[in-house]
């Protein structure tokens, strides 16, 4: 023959956890019943399970806290804030580093053109006619000028 193990279950915090949930649920219920069946198991219905199902009358919901929803909308105004202030910086963080890839182009080839200059053995422009012109020492020494200020404008 076979043993049953019976574990002792409180049924305190089942009842407490049911009827709350009960409440929370459907806060306008007409009736709540409870009754013990035959196998001495607690049941909750809203009609009644047996001839000795017992009314449980349910305490009211409290309404509402004036002031919830006003605090709800300023927690709205605020958390709308702060996502305004983070789409404003990641702005500005992308701004910047655009900002900061332009001025390595611009660094780089400001560098560039100073090489070239100082490596060239002559430096020519193209004139209106597709000529070229040869330009002169002193034209040479304001051109490798100019790619020295442009170098110092981009480059950190």
């Amino acid at each position: 023959m076979y043993k049953v193990a019976h574990t002792r279950i409180s049924i305190t915090p089942f009842l407490v956890a049911v009827s709350f949930s009960i409440i929370l649920i459907n806060p306008v219920a007409a009736e709540v019943y409870k009754w013990i069946d035959e196998d001495g198991k607690v049941h909750y219905g809203d009609r009644p399970g047996n001839n000795s199902a017992e009314e449980i009358k349910l305490k009211k919901v409290p309404e509402r806290d004036a002031g919830l929803t006003e605090r709800r909308e300023t927690q709205q105004k605020m958390l709308d804030i702060y996502q305004e202030e983070r789409v404003e910086k990641q702005e500005q963080l992308t701004k910047l580093k655009e900002e900061q890839k332009l001025r390595k182009a611009h660094c780089q080839t400001a560098r560039r053109t100073l090489a070239e200059i100082k490596a060239a053995r002559y430096l020519f422009e193209i004139e209106e006619n597709g000529e070229r012109r040869v330009i002169s020492d002193d034209e040479r020494t304001a051109a490798e000028q100019e790619a020295v200020v442009q170098i110092e404008r981009w480059c950190d």
